[in-house]
């Protein structure tokens, strides 16, 4: 017995392209620029280093609110006498809303910055972590000291490290928790 199958040529669904596509529309198709993907270690950073309200590289005098965002003092000063602080930050009401700290910096890194808008980096001044995300850091509302977790929990104190001034467990406030 003998099995004829006609088959027809270019039926589709085989891959092959209908003729209809031009090269013009494949060298738009790829020259369409993607977004770039944010890198989550320099979002991560950003918080760290920068002002929360301003994104300006952080400097002295900085400010904690209860929630542990960290602020330059001066922005967000002149956002609450103008009445322009966001909806995201609509807790702070006044000066009273914020805790003063002190940074430690790490030495000899306001002479070897990556760039000039890059401000000075910090550290716990007990420990030496650095204050870059990577670990826990404390804020203590009783003196404004920033420590690290670790710091903190290898020196079992009732007293700030570096100051000595006494504080509670309801005095710690966590930076840039969740």
């Amino acid at each position: 017995t003998l099995v004829l199958r006609i088959r027809a040529c270019g039926g589709g669904g085989d891959g092959g392209a209908t003729g209809a596509e031009s090269r013009d529309c494949y060298l738009k198709m790829y020259a369409e620029k993607k977004p770039d993907k944010v890198d989550p270690n320099e979002q991560r950073l950003s918080k760290w280093l920068n002002c929360s309200l301003s994104n300006e590289p952080l400097k002295e005098p900085c400010v904690v609110d209860f929630l542990g965002n960290v602020f330059n003092k001066e922005p967000l000063v002149e956002a609450l006498l103008g009445k322009k602080v966001p909806k995201a930050f609509g807790h702070i009401k006044g000066l009273k809303d914020m805790i003063t700290v002190h940074f430690s910096p790490i030495p000899g890194t306001e002479s070897n910055r990556r760039s000039s808008a890059a401000g000075p980096r910090f550290q716990c001044p007990i420990s030496g972590v650095e204050f870059n995300g990577k670990c826990k850091f404390l804020a203590l509302k009783t003196c404004g000291h920033v420590l690290s977790a670790k710091a903190l929990k290898e020196v079992k104190s009732s007293t700030c490290l570096v100051c000595h001034a006494g504080f509670s467990e309801a005095d710690k406030i966590v930076i840039n928790g969740n």
